[in-house]
């Protein structure tokens, strides 16, 4: 093993314990910190993995393509993009619809009271979520977790197993949001590693990560005054 792969693999260890050890959510609950500081962080925690990862391509002369940065004019990919580009067009009429409907507010703010804490709630704490932590979640998990961590465990263990265990890692990094999120994570992870396999590239994954986690950002920030937090 190389030692550019065993400082990412340190890295990406790092990573989850962090995430594991995290108290964002009580230091926002007690105004220890703020939000936004919270969103900064996890966007440098984020990147710390990834720039081992490029470190590790770059001096072991591995293609971009082992990590899925490929992109073909074949049907798999089209029928993904094609796909990604209708729940686009439905989430963008949904926000709309959204903004007019009070009952439809109410009812996602009682779904989404458990994490609400880590929500945008003012515009610089949207901006922030959609325009930093949104892509950089989109582009970082998907390197790591499908790109980077099932194409390694896939090598040695199959591809079922690895499927499960690079998304069992992935919902362990979304511990600090709780631990439904974490087995809601684990469920999103495996989807994405369908859809990485079906599609043969990471980049329509790493798509449609950030657009989720826009759509979630914009439709939490809709709601905002119909959240009643949970424990």
């Amino acid at each position: 093993m190389q030692m550019t792969e065993v400082l990412l693999i340190g890295a990406i260890a790092l990573l989850v314990v962090l995430n594991l050890l995290d108290k964002s959510k009580e230091n926002v609950r007690t105004d220890k910190t703020s939000l936004a500081r919270v969103y900064y962080e996890t966007i440098a925690l984020l990147w710390f993995p990834v720039v081992f990862l490029v470190i590790h391509l770059y001096f072991t002369a591995t293609p971009l393509e082992s990590i899925g940065i490929s992109w073909n004019y074949h049907w798999q990919i089209m029928t993904g993009l094609g796909l990604l580009s209708l729940l686009i067009v439905y989430f963008i009429y949904d926000l709309k619809l959204l903004v007019n409907d009070q009952d439809k507010q109410q009812k996602l703010a009682e779904q989404m009271a458990s994490f609400a804490w880590f929500m945008p709630k003012t515009k610089p704490q949207m901006l922030i979520f959609t325009l930093g932590l949104s892509v950089s979640a989109g582009i970082c998990e998907e390197l790591i977790f499908r790109g980077y961590i099932l194409n390694a465990l896939s090598q040695h263990l199959g591809v079922i197993l690895s499927v499960i265990l690079s998304s069992a890692l992935f919902g362990l990094c979304h511990f600090y949001q709780g631990v439904f999120h974490v087995f809601r994570t684990f469920i999103i992870g495996i989807v994405f590693c369908l859809i990485y396999l079906g599609c043969e590239t990471i980049i329509i994954p790493i798509i449609l990560h950030i657009v989720l986690d826009v759509y979630g950002g914009i439709s939490s920030y809709i709601v905002r005054d119909f959240v009643k937090e949970t424990s």
